[in-house]
């Protein structure tokens, strides 16, 4: 397992399926299998991909440190793992910021920019 930045979505609250996170490191004994949507925590790559599971006027959206698993979602870039680091909630400039850093890391630079439309990406 390696540990990864992902983005994860909280009720206000900071829960999430009936867990309670904290802004520290979360471990918790029941998590040392995990296993997509059935137990572990969970985040997303991507950060516009946690729009799909909390609504963003009702939830809280932190930037996090997932210890993750290879295992990933077939639909979007959900990723579980065995602990979760929750970092810092992302306020609207950091939430418009974000998508766009995460979609320019997955770039390969061509002629040392970013390769458009007639170039190799």
């Amino acid at each position: 397992m390696a540990w990864i930045t992902v983005y994860k979505r909280f009720k206000k609250d900071m829960t999430c399926r009936g867990h309670q996170y904290v802004e520290e490191l979360n471990e918790d004994p029941e998590w040392e299998n995990p296993k997509m949507c059935k137990k572990g925590p969970h985040g997303c790559e991507n950060p516009l991909d946690c729009n799909s599971y909390y609504a963003p006027a009702d939830s809280v959206i932190h930037v996090c440190e997932l210890d993750a698993t290879e295992e990933k979602a077939s639909d979007d870039t959900k990723r579980v793992g065995r602990a979760i680091k929750i970092g810092a909630e992302l306020d609207v400039a950091g939430l418009c910021k974000a998508p766009f850093e995460y979609v320019k890391s997955h770039c390969t630079p061509v002629n040392g920019r970013v390769g458009g439309d007639k170039e190799a990406v």
